[in-house]
């Protein structure tokens, strides 16, 4: 190795790599704010300041990828070097759905994997797209012209009773509404995971987190 070689790393290895642009935020909070007020808004701003973004939430910095090839660089490529968000590994997460697929890392995910995979083969999956078209055409044929429905509120019945027939052969129409209402009370919280309310709730026994530990049968 030559000196000018040498001198190279030498400089490359006290170089730190360049931080991504940074969507600004309140001094205290960060974009929770922004964030919460519109989160549609906020991810598609954030793809004007390039491929990979940072920002704060109070004292947590997330990134958010938007370029294809880091995706699939994260999520699949490369995904053992990558922990799960730490939503994910919340209190009330993980008391919701319990250490599953989900949320399990490593070795344990592995084996969680291995036995699911039979409800993944090629001609299982083939076979929910006849259940998804069925379901959804059997939905649709009871709108009626120029009426107001929530459409939230259908998609979700729909692909809940999707699942439920594909996944477990069994048919919730008749119960679909009644747990829906339950389903939508229990994943409330983590419609407002970058509050400070929401960081209280999970950490302090307050009357939604006590709320929760009921709904959940804990």
């Amino acid at each position: 190795m030559n000196q000018a070689e040498s001198f190279t790393l030498k400089q490359a290895k006290r170089s730190p790599a360049p931080l991504p642009p940074e969507i600004k935020g309140n001094f205290l909070l960060g974009v929770m704010p922004d964030f919460n007020r519109d989160i549609l808004r906020f991810v598609t701003r954030g793809r004007d300041y390039g491929d990979i973004v940072r920002a704060r939430f109070f004292y947590v910095t997330a990134y958010f990828l938007y370029h294809p090839v880091d995706i699939e660089y994260v999520m699949s490529a490369n995904a053992k070097n990558f922990e799960k968000s730490m939503s994910l590994h919340s209190n009330f997460f993980q008391r919701l759905v319990g250490n599953g697929l989900l949320t399990s890392e490593g070795d344990f995910w592995r084996r969680q994997r291995r036995l699911a995979q039979p409800a993944f083969h090629r001609q299982r999956i083939s076979g929910y797209a006849d259940v998804m078209v069925e379901y959804a055409e059997r939905m649709i044929s009871t709108w009626q012209a120029g009426q107001e429905r929530y459409i939230d509120r259908d998609m979700m019945r729909l692909t809940m009773e999707i699942v439920v027939k594909t996944l477990f052969n069994s048919n919730v129409a008749a119960d679909a509404d009644k747990v829906g209402r339950v389903i939508a009370e229990l994943v409330k919280p983590f419609a407002s995971q970058a509050t400070l309310k929401w960081i209280l709730d999970n950490r302090l026994p307050t009357p939604a987190h006590r709320r929760f530990h009921k709904l959940a049968g804990r």
